[in-house]
C-alpha cells in the first residue's frame, strides 16, 4: 500500500511509497459575513496569541475585517489575506506600543 503525502506543488516523488496529493484551491466565501461567521473565533484567538490583550486583539480583528471589506472584490484568498493582514497589524501594534505596560491598580 502506498503512503499518501500531501504536497502543495502537486509534484510526484521518486519514492514509490509516496503519492503526492495536491491541495484544493482556496474557496472564497460568498460574502464577508460568511467569512466573519466562519473565522471570528479562530482569528480572535490568533490575535490574542500575538498581542496578549483581548481588547487590543478585538480592535485589530475589526480593523483587518474593515480593510478586507474595502478590497473584497480584488482578493482571491480572503482567509489568507485576513490572517496575513492581522499579523501585520499586530506586529505594527507591538512595535508602536513596545514601552506600554499593563498595571493593575490596588485599592
Amino acid at each position: 500500500m502506498t503512503k499518501p503525502r500531501i504536497e502543495p506543488s502537486g509534484q510526484k516523488h521518486n519514492s514509490p511509497s509516496e503519492v503526492a496529493i495536491p491541495f484544493p484551491a482556496p474557496l472564497k466565501p460568498g460574502n464577508l459575513a460568511e467569512l466573519f461567521q466562519a473565522e471570528e473565533s479562530a482569528i480572535l484567538g490568533f490575535a490574542m496569541g500575538l498581542v496578549g490583550r483581548r481588547s487590543v486583539a478585538e480592535e485589530l480583528v475589526q480593523e483587518a475585517f474593515l480593510r478586507l471589506h474595502r478590497i473584497w472584490e480584488q482578493v482571491e484568498n480572503p482567509r489568507g489575506w485576513l490572517y496575513r493582514s492581522l499579523r501585520n497589524l499586530a506586529l505594527n501594534y507591538i512595535r508602536d506600543h513596545s514601552r506600554e505596560t499593563v498595571t493593575d491598580t490596588i485599592e
